[in-house]
């Protein structure tokens, strides 16, 4: 397996070249996979915080050229916006729901 390669070393942000290839080269990608890929791809940038700068779909492999910020800790308000990118509403509005609960009752730091 090919190791993920730095493009830009720095203080700051990362970025990387990543691909994956399709077993056997089975051309398993057609436009309605490729659409089902974007789309789960576009959800996945808004969850991580990892930008993609570009990518390149075809029939049996994937390229993603992708902007990796510095961890950081996020406040609760941005952990519920970036949850809504992947889960129904009603999920998301009970899991806040309890998460109030447990701050309030000092289960966890707020």
């Amino acid at each position: 397996m090919r190791r993920p390669r730095h493009y830009i070393k720095g203080p700051g942000n990362r970025f990387y070249h990543a691909l994956s290839r399709v077993v056997d080269r089975q051309l398993l990608f057609g436009d309605s996979e490729k659409e089902f890929f974007r789309n789960t791809l576009r959800k996945i940038e808004a969850f991580s915080g990892v930008h993609v700068l570009d990518y390149s779909i075809m029939g049996n492999h994937f390229h993603l050229i992708l902007e990796v910020p510095p961890p950081q800790a996020i406040e609760d308000d941005e952990l519920i916006r970036r949850l809504r990118c992947l889960y129904p509403k009603a999920e998301v509005d009970e899991f806040a729901q309890q998460l109030r609960e447990w701050i309030s009752q000092g289960l966890l730091d707020d």
